[in-house]
């Protein structure tokens, strides 16, 4: 009787035991669907199943009803049918999976509020996709669009790049920004953009950003005025280019070791590249512009060796229409803007002196003295300090003790003109 009792006590605590974990298993999958519940209202989601028809705007082709903007959509593989958009259509996030396809109809749109994944094909037909909302990605494989518009909430908004993308028609920038990302838009020969502005502008980080605008044009000769499909520069010329590949990169150039160009810059590659005649226009935003540079000063400098060196080719510049121009051009290269002053590459810290004047101290802390060596000349004295900004212009006679207290620390040119006879020299001086 005493082993019958004994096990009775155990196949009580057993039970009770049993039970307490029941209960601890029901709270944790109450919990568990109450997070979930909690989730999916924050962020819902719909999955494509495709088991009715294609048309996207029929609730029974997904899990969850159809997507809008705060109701993200995925593209599932292995569909009966596959999406196709005949009617606007909205999502918030849109995930097109491995081995799925999304087809936009002709003149359809699909509005997209949050981030873009792509994992296979979108086929665009003549279709647009609208970027709305705030900061969102684009992801996954390269993409090829018809028609793409930039709508976001404001203009700090941006559609960043985490993949490249190619365009047959337009890129329309209604409102906010496309941060390259590194990344590569391609135009091809038809392709354009529209209504970009300073405040809604396509563009790279200006210190490490690679990334770059891509247009191609077969067997050119722009006897017209060629616009590239709007990327900011145009050329006229009456020679054949041949086939023309120009691309458009936003990191800063140096100039020549010491100078720095715009945050834009153009590699322009013709087939045939000599004794074109050729006429370029350079345009460039204001946030383009380096802090301190006056936009006025900006002349055109070339490059033949992807950037290493520079030659100036000084151009025409319009400060209130941010435009450069060159009549004349025989070749092409990589060409960009920079206020930098070509001034000699060594310094010699120590007092300079020749036969027209000697300058000292060098380096020099509160003054800088001018002696001409011969009577009665009449001197413009520009100072201009390391990135091409004259920051001090003077005229003299004969003599002259300029103070430089209010110039920071650094090395500057002395660019001093004859007045009479044109002739210039250039020292460079060092400022303690």
């Amino acid at each position: 009787m005493e082993t019958t009792h004994n096990t009775g006590k155990a196949n009580t605590s057993n039970f009770k035991f049993v039970g307490l974990c029941i209960t601890m298993l029901f709270v944790i999958i109450i919990s568990i669907i109450f997070f979930s519940t909690s989730l999916n209202a924050q962020n819902p989601t719909t999955t494509w199943n495709g088991l009715v028809s294609s048309d996207w705007n029929n609730s029974a082709n997904w899990t969850n009803g159809v997507p809008n903007s705060t109701v993200s959509a995925i593209i599932f593989m292995h569909c009966p049918n596959y999406p196709v958009i005949n009617s606007t259509a909205n999502c918030l996030n849109i995930e097109i999976q491995t081995s799925s396809y999304l087809t936009i109809g002709d003149y359809k749109t699909l509005n997209v509020y949050g981030n873009w994944t792509n994992n296979h094909v979108l086929n665009p037909g003549k279709g647009k996709v609208v970027f709305k909302g705030n900061n969102t990605t684009f992801n996954g494989v390269a993409t090829n669009f018809y028609n793409i518009t930039i709508d976001k909430v404001s203009s700090i908004d941006e559609l960043i790049l985490n993949a490249n993308i190619s365009v047959t028609n337009n890129i329309t920038m209604l409102k906010g920004d496309v941060n390259l990302n590194n990344g590569i838009i391609d135009l091809g020969t038809t392709g354009s953009i529209m209504n970009e502005s300073n405040d809604n502008k396509i563009y790279d980080n200006y210190l490490t950003g690679n990334g770059k605008i891509t247009v191609n044009r077969i067997n050119l000769t722009p006897t017209t005025e060629e616009f590239f499909g709007n990327i900011g520069i145009t050329i006229t010329s009456d020679q054949n280019f041949g086939n023309t590949i120009i691309t458009r990169s936003h990191k800063r150039q140096t100039i020549n070791n010491t100078g720095v160009s715009v945050y834009r810059y153009y590699d322009i590659s013709p087939e045939k590249n000599y004794d074109l005649n050729a006429v370029l226009v350079f345009n460039f935003f204001d946030e383009e512009i380096p802090v301190g540079v006056n936009k006025a000063d900006l002349l055109f400098y070339a490059s033949e060796d992807n950037g290493i060196n520079w030659e100036n080719n000084k151009g025409a510049i319009i400060p209130s229409t941010n435009t450069i121009s060159k009549n004349a051009i025989e070749k092409f290269s990589r060409w960009t803007a920079s206020n930098y002053s070509d001034i000699p590459t060594t310094i010699a810290e120590n007092n300079i002196s020749n036969d027209a004047f000697s300058i000292y101290p060098n380096p020099a802390a509160d003054f800088v003295s001018i002696n001409s060596n011969s009577l009665n000349k009449n001197y413009m004295v520009k100072i201009i300090n390391k990135n091409g900004t004259i920051v001090k212009n003077i005229k003299i006679f004969d003599n002259a003790k300029i103070d430089i207290n209010e110039l920071a620390s650094g090395m500057y040119c002395f660019n001093i003109t004859d007045v009479e006879s044109g002739e210039q020299f250039n020292r460079k001086i060092v400022v303690k």
